[in-house]
């Protein structure tokens, strides 16, 4: 993953940008960046419906897309099974190659 990647955050439901979440989910990025170095873009949006947190995830690349989300009471937890998916998703495909 470049570090010069772009993240592009969205809050939906009265959720209002948190530089925590953002700064949360770039150290997270980080780590994934070990198993996949193609990444260019990453989407993020995030959401709340009554007391679930959701986290969906979708990373871009050259010839590549990965999609995960997270679900769960709390923002931070979801992030971590978004990207615990994610990382799930880029392993099989190295794995296949």
């Amino acid at each position: 993953m470049k570090e010069n990647f772009k993240i592009q955050l969205t809050f939906r439901h009265h959720l209002r940008k948190s530089l925590a979440i953002e700064k949360y989910l770039r150290e997270k990025l980080k780590a994934l960046q070990k198993n996949c170095n193609q990444v260019e873009a990453v989407n993020c949006v995030f959401n709340v419906e009554k007391k679930e947190h959701s986290a969906c995830i979708t990373l871009y690349g050259r010839n590549m897309k990965f999609y995960a989300e997270g679900v769960s009471p709390d923002m931070y937890s979801s992030i971590d099974l978004a990207l615990s998916k994610l990382g799930n998703q880029v392993q099989k495909i190295k794995e296949a190659k």
